[in-house]
């Protein structure tokens, strides 16, 4: 909470730095690929070279960490979770898909609110994970995007300043 309320307020952009984003997401993928497998899913990832955005490491790191832990928390055991990172028309793209239930698309612009959480998930959580990713999203210039995922949930988290 106390990271958001930062987050917007302005304060906490004056840590970025250039960082080399595809190994940045590389180190997140494999440090993540046992907590999906103890989670009976399968972690994937399509990772572009050489792309690097001007980021604040920790804050970024959380971001991306939020999107896996709530694609892996909200899909049922055997599903499938994808990352990816690409240039597409001079942005550099942080991709977190799924093939589980996905969100409804009158959902998703209430999911980035804080404490927002769907009805019937019985799942654990504040409602805070998609809040604190937009608000990351916010601080670097970038834009969060959820859609669908033809089944499932594809996150996009779009740098425009990529290189």
């Amino acid at each position: 909470m106390l990271r958001i309320g930062a987050l917007e307020a302005g304060t906490a952009g004056e840590r970025l730095t250039r960082i080399d984003l595809s190994a940045f997401l590389s180190g997140l993928v494999e440090a993540y690929r046992p907590v999906a497998e103890d989670a009976s899913h399968s972690l994937v990832s399509a990772i572009g070279t050489g792309l690097s955005v001007s980021a604040d490491p920790e804050m970024l790191a959380q971001a991306v960490i939020n999107l896996i832990e709530n694609a892996i928390l909200h899909t049922p055991a055997g599903c499938a979770v994808s990352i990816g990172l690409e240039r597409r028309a001079g942005s550099c793209i942080i991709i977190v898909a799924d093939n589980g239930p996905g969100i409804p698309e009158d959902e998703r612009e209430h999911v980035l609110k804080r404490f927002y959480r769907l009805d019937g998930s019985g799942k654990p959580g504040a409602g805070l994970g998609l809040a604190l990713a937009a608000a990351v999203a916010a601080v670097h210039g970038a834009r969060l995007e959820l859609a669908d995922n033809h089944p499932g949930l594809r996150v996009e988290l779009r740098f425009d300043q990529a290189q």
